[in-house]
């Protein structure tokens, strides 16, 4: 019986460490679809070199054509006919 204790809990280990480096190889996959600059107003003034993890609530973001979106935003003004985005790296898709 020891034996197979032993056998079990080894096996859940490996398949803990095995989920972990998953889990951070996904974040980091993730991190690297991030924009790290972001065309921001904050405090009535346009600064297009702002970091996005500077990025706080109450901050107004521009984007363009082919921008990534920084941060959880709302949406405030359109100018385009169309608009779509494409969600496929967070719905794994």
């Amino acid at each position: 019986d020891p034996v197979v204790i032993c056998l079990i809990l080894v096996s859940n280990a490996a398949v803990g460490v095995w989920q972990e480096s998953s889990a951070d190889d996904s974040l980091q996959a993730l991190k690297k679809l991030q924009p790290e600059q972001c065309c921001c107003k904050r405090d009535g003034d346009w600064n297009g070199d702002l970091p996005a993890r500077e990025l706080v609530p109450g901050d107004v973001v521009y984007l363009r054509v082919g921008d990534k979106v920084p941060a959880d935003v709302r949406l405030i003004q359109l100018k385009a006919s169309t608009f779509a985005t494409d969600e496929a790296a967070l719905t794994g898709e």
